[in-house]
């Protein structure tokens, strides 16, 4: 795969709200993922025990970076859902009713 496909693949599956310097962000972590296997084909580059250090850390940091806020929208339907689900749960087992069955003369069994 060419690195033209490999940012388009990257960018296609990145959230159409991202800013564009955390996609820039992204494209560099990539090309330095790819830099880094480059290397360790050649047997230069770090020690694994620091490059194990580095992605634990950068890991930790992205996890915090990447937690944005709930858009407006997202809002809005999470409260729909948890009332929704809070009106079903208090009509659940509360009514007899069951749904329409064929009466037994106008079926026909079958075995199978």
């Amino acid at each position: 795969m060419s690195s033209r496909e490999t940012v388009i693949n990257l960018v296609t599956r990145l959230p159409e709200d991202m800013p564009l310097a955390e996609i820039a962000r992204e494209i560099e972590l990539l090309a330095g993922i790819k830099t880094a296997r480059e290397q360790a084909r050649r047997r230069e580059g770090i020690p694994a025990e620091d490059a194990r250090k580095l992605v634990k850390h950068e890991s930790a940091t992205r996890r915090v970076r990447r937690s944005s806020p709930a858009t407006p929208r997202k809002r809005q339907a999470r409260r729909s859902m948890r009332s929704l689900m809070a009106w079903y749960d208090s009509i659940r087992g509360t009514t007899d009713w069951e749904p329409p069955r064929m009466p037994d003369d106008l079926v026909r069994r079958v075995s199978l």
